[in-house]
């Protein structure tokens, strides 16, 4: 990536990997050799961590593929990347291609690489006291880490089951990483916060703030969007797909890839190879952060028509502009992808 960036079981595991390699080396080239890659946010949240983990492993470059990240600060903004042509495809949320759908963009996930939501609800500590449930927080000034993004998404569908409607509130975009943390510490009037690590165990170890709703699990996560959802995919065009679909296969190999990586791998084993400047001044830090997390990456990157449903119900009930929309779901996704990569690599 481009930052500006017993004897059976060895055997087995040796055997696996060459697997990958070996079916790398066969496959065909990619039509773009060098793509960029959008994030919505910053390459240092916990989030994207498949994502920078298939760019430090190699398997982007064993893909055939040079792959330039661009950290927007927002999903929002990577969103617009993609849509534009100012980046070939973008990781994010979900909930923006079934929004970008409704609006008839054609834009589809080709692979899931997050399974949790990992938005976080934070009270700040001096309104600790005033707050029993999300019923409490009207008038409250909630800071997100962008307007439009999963972050409020997240925050609205939650005051909606309390009885809060969204314009009760004061949402303010406030980003990921240090403008976060600087919104929290340098009394700019937030009542509570809601967004991802590394941003919110940073706040909730300085006791900044008071955690009260986390959907880094699925028991947070069936809690807030009433089931499981989808989180993290990457996306593009649906003409760059057609145009690109060797280029599209290789990013999601190297992704599904990762993602079985990850669940091999140890904490320690993690932090090892993702950039040192993610953890270096707070490795314990980051440690926790991992430990919180890690569970929302261990899956398959399949986009089920199931979750996809989940996601799209919760979106109707705070997206006016869904509620009425004819939405062919399968439409959102392309999942052969993900299909001929596992069969590739020898993954059920």
């Amino acid at each position: 990536m481009v930052f500006n960036s017993g004897t059976l079981l060895p055997t087995l595991a040796i055997a696996l990997s060459l697997g990958g390699e070996v079916a790398q080396a066969q496959a065909p080239k990619p039509e773009k050799a060098s793509i960029t890659l959008a994030l919505g946010g910053v390459s240092a949240q916990i989030y994207y961590l498949p994502v920078v983990l298939a760019d430090q492993l190699g398997y982007f470059e064993e893909a055939g593929l040079k792959v330039s990240m661009i950290n927007t600060g927002s999903g929002t903004k990577a969103l617009q990347a993609v849509v534009s042509g100012g980046a070939d495809m973008t990781a994010g949320s979900f909930e923006h291609v079934i929004q970008l759908q409704g609006r008839g963009q054609d834009i589809k996930a080709i692979v899931k690489f997050g399974l949790y939501h990992g938005n976080v609800l934070g009270v700040v500590s001096h309104r600790a006291r005033d707050y029993k449930s999300p019923a409490d927080m009207k008038e409250w000034k909630i800071g997100v880490s962008a307007m439009g993004g999963s972050s409020q998404f997240f925050v609205a569908l939650l005051l909606a089951k309390y009885g809060v409607k969204p314009d009760q509130v004061s949402f303010i975009g406030v980003g990921q990483g240090p403008g976060g943390i600087a919104a929290v510490r340098t009394g700019k009037g937030l009542d509570a916060i809601a967004v991802t690590d590394p941003t919110i165990t940073e706040l909730e170890n300085s006791k900044d703030i008071i955690v009260v709703v986390d959907s880094r699990s699925l028991e947070g996560t069936i809690e807030v969007y009433g089931g499981e959802t989808i989180s993290g995919v990457v996306y593009t065009r649906v003409d760059f797909i057609k145009q690109n679909p060797i280029t599209a296969q290789a990013t999601v190999t190297a992704i599904i890839r990762a993602l079985e990586w990850i669940k091999k791998a140890s904490i320690d084993e993690v932090m090892a190879k993702v950039p040192q400047e993610f953890w270096t001044s707070r490795p314990e830090l980051y440690k926790v952060m991992l430990e919180k997390s890690i569970s929302g990456f261990q899956h398959d990157g399949r986009i089920s028509p199931k979750a996809t449903e989940v996601t799209f119900d919760f979106l109707c009930k705070i997206d006016p502009a869904l509620r009425d929309a004819k939405l062919d779901l399968t439409k959102t996704y392309e999942g052969s992808f993900v299909e001929k990569a596992r069969a590739t690599l020898g993954l059920k």
